[in-house]
């Protein structure tokens, strides 16, 4: 992921079954943000290293995610780690 500016780049499940397969590198200023919305998921499976100097945000929407995200990988990002769920989200 590269960009410039600063903002979120994401990626969001509105299905569920839905998952990540490949490395996500961030290295600009941009905050990595993957998320399901109400009722669906994301799989972050063992090789979809999140990795970069970027944060990560674990969210979809403005309020919150309401889906389910599940990690099978080991990060590496040096980043800040934020959670923004709603109440049903799951993380």
């Amino acid at each position: 992921i590269s960009g410039t500016g600063t903002g979120y780049a994401a990626v969001v499940s509105t299905n569920t079954g839905n998952s990540l397969t490949g490395p996500i590198t961030n290295n600009s200023a941009l905050i990595t943000t993957v998320g399901a919305t109400s009722g669906n998921a994301l799989t972050l499976t063992s090789t979809a290293v999140v990795s970069g100097s970027a944060g990560l945000a674990f969210a979809a929407g403005s309020s919150g995610g309401a889906g389910t995200i599940t990690l099978e990988s080991q990060s590496t990002y040096t980043g800040a780690t934020r959670f923004n769920a709603a109440n049903s989200g799951t993380v």
